[in-house]
């Protein structure tokens, strides 16, 4: 492995790629660095399981080590990534015979309650039982459905890049997270009751 020269933070993901296709292990380093957290969000999201989300980041980002020559720019760098990524969650999920679980309980850490003599402690707890419903709600939904919300939401891709990630039509993206959204309002009206969500 070799290092091409001097990395800017300025140098966008193609010309990474490129650089990474040559085997340039600094512009992998950036290239890692500017995407890993990402990777991780989506794998964690998918799969609730810090260990297995971490094989997934070192598993997508490996692939692209191995793969970056042929890339061949039919779709932004980090949509071609969040591909890799989907096809490594999946694998992950279906070596341990779990494409089907369900979120587990949620840390005991994540449960601290809030002393009552705390400024505007009532406001923080009713968020932070708001965030962890929704949540809830969120690990409640299909995980085609799960995957389209996260990706459109958290990572701010387009219908069209999601299509590309996700091999469906932009159409079906489109649906895909509208009865997402309703399937999450409707949950969280459940525990709230109606225009108390958000």
């Amino acid at each position: 492995m070799a290092s091409g020269g001097n990395i800017s933070p300025t140098d966008d993901d193609w010309s990474l790629l490129k650089r990474i296709g040559l085997r340039d292990t600094a512009a992998m380093e950036t290239f890692y660095k500017r995407h890993a957290s990402s990777v991780y969000s989506f794998a964690y999201r998918r799969m609730n399981d810090a260990a297995l989300a971490d094989e997934v980041v070192n598993d997508t980002l490996h692939q692209a080590w191995v793969s970056a020559s042929a890339f061949a720019g039919q779709s932004s760098p980090k949509t071609w990534l969040l591909g890799i990524a989907k096809n490594k969650a999946l694998d992950a999920l279906r070596s341990k015979g779990r494409l089907d679980t369900k979120q587990q309980e949620a840390s005991d850490d994540e449960k601290e309650a809030f002393a009552d003599t705390a400024p505007g402690a009532y406001a923080q707890l009713l968020a932070k039982q708001k965030n962890q419903h929704l949540s809830q709600c969120f690990d409640d939904l299909p995980p085609e459905q799960r995957d389209c919300i996260h990706f459109s939401f958290v990572e701010g891709m387009t219908l069209a890049e999601i299509a590309q990630v996700m091999t469906i039509p932009a159409n079906t993206v489109a649906t895909r997270i509208h009865h997402a959204k309703r399937k999450l309002r409707d949950c969280m009206e459940c525990i709230f009751g109606k225009g108390e969500v958000f």
